[in-house]
C-alpha cells in the first residue's frame, strides 16, 4: 500500500474508533453525508435540525433544496465548516477520511456510522442516528416498522413459486458494462426478494463484457433508473452487446428502481423488499 493510501486508511480507523466513543453535546445542527442518513432525520422527524446534505441526499425531495457539501466521498471541507454545523453524520464508506478529521479539528462533533447493506446494518444505523439525537423512542419505531413490512415480504415469499436469476446492472460505459457481484447492497435485495443473483464470481461492482453478460444469462435485468435512461431507454438496454442474446433481453424483463430507494438500506428497505419482490415474480398478486 503507498504511503499516501495507508495514512488514509490510519485515519479512516481512527475516525471509526472515536466515533465508537463519542457523546453528541450538540445536535442542533447537523450536516448529513449520505442519503440514507437524511431520510433517516426526516423520518425521525428531525429535518429541521438539518443544515446541509451531500449531492446524493435526494429523498425527501425536501432535502435537494437544503446547501449540499459536494459528494459523500469527496466531502469540501470549507464548505460543511461554513455551514456552523455542530454535528456531522457520516457513513464508513464517506470522505475523503482527511478531510472528516478536518471537520473534527475544526471542534465539530463527526459521527461515524457503520454502513452495512444489511437490515441488521439498516437497523443499527438508524438507532444510532436515534440516539445521537436523543430521538431514541422514534427510532425505536422506525425499525419496528421495518420489521412489519419485512413480516409481510415473508408471507409473500412462501408463495413464490420461482427463483428467477438477476444481473443487476450498474452502469454502462463505453460499452462495458458494470455488474454487481457479491457482497453488495444489490445482491442483498436480490437475496432479500427471492431471487438468485447471476453473478456470483466475485465481490462488489466490476466491469464485464458483452461474453460474460451471455454467459450469466440472467431471467431479469434489474438496474437503477438513472442507468436505465443513461442507455437510452429500455430500447437501448435491450441493444446493449450480450443483453440480447440474455433469457432477460429475448423477454425484455427489465425492472428500474430509485437508487436511494433500492439500495439505500433505509426506513423504508422494508418497503424496497416488497416492491422488488413484487417484480421480480409475477405469479404473485399485490393486494
Amino acid at each position: 500500500m503507498k504511503p499516501f493510501a495507508l495514512l488514509l486508511a490510519l485515519i479512516a480507523l481512527t475516525l471509526l474508533a472515536a466515533s465508537a466513543q463519542t457523546s453528541v453535546p450538540d445536535a442542533s445542527r447537523i450536516v448529513a453525508i449520505g442519503a440514507g442518513i437524511a431520510e433517516t432525520i426526516y423520518a425521525l422527524k428531525a429535518e429541521a435540525r438539518l443544515v446541509g446534505v451531500d449531492t446524493s441526499s435526494n429523498y425527501p425531495e425536501a432535502a435537494t433544496s437544503l446547501p449540499q457539501v459536494g459528494y459523500r466521498k469527496s466531502i469540501a471541507v470549507e464548505g460543511v465548516l461554513a455551514l456552523r454545523p455542530t454535528l456531522v453524520i457520516a457513513t464508513d464508506d464517506s470522505g475523503p477520511p482527511l478531510a472528516l478529521e478536518q471537520i473534527r479539528a475544526a471542534g465539530v462533533t463527526v459521527l461515524i456510522l457503520k454502513d452495512e447493506p444489511s437490515v441488521a446494518g439498516a437497523k443499527q444505523k438508524i438507532l444510532g442516528i436515534a440516539k445521537a439525537l436523543a430521538l431514541d423512542s422514534r427510532g425505536s419505531d422506525l425499525t419496528r416498522g421495518i420489521d412489519r413490512d419485512l413480516a409481510t415480504a415473508r408471507v409473500y415469499y412462501t408463495r413464490i413459486t420461482t427463483r428467477p436469476k438477476v444481473m443487476f446492472l450498474y452502469s454502462s460505459t463505453q460499452g462495458a458494462l458494470t455488474v454487481s457481484g457479491t457482497g453488495t447492497a444489490a445482491d442483498a435485495m436480490i437475496r432479500l426478494a427471492g431471487g438468485v443473483n447471476a453473478v456470483t464470481g466475485y465481490s462488489g461492482y466490476k466491469p464485464i463484457n458483452a461474453e460474460s453478460v451471455a454467459a450469466a444469462n440472467p431471467d431479469v435485468i434489474a438496474l437503477l433508473d438513472r442507468g436505465l435512461t443513461a442507455v437510452g431507454g429500455l430500447e437501448g438496454l435491450l441493444s446493449s452487446p450480450g443483453i440480447a442474446a440474455t433469457k432477460a433481453g429475448k423477454a425484455g424483463r427489465v425492472v428500474a428502481f430509485d437508487g436511494t430507494y433500492l439500495l439505500g438500506f433505509s426506513p423504508r428497505v422494508g418497503k424496497a423488499v416488497l416492491d422488488l419482490m413484487f417484480a421480480l415474480h409475477p405469479e404473485l398478486k399485490r393486494p
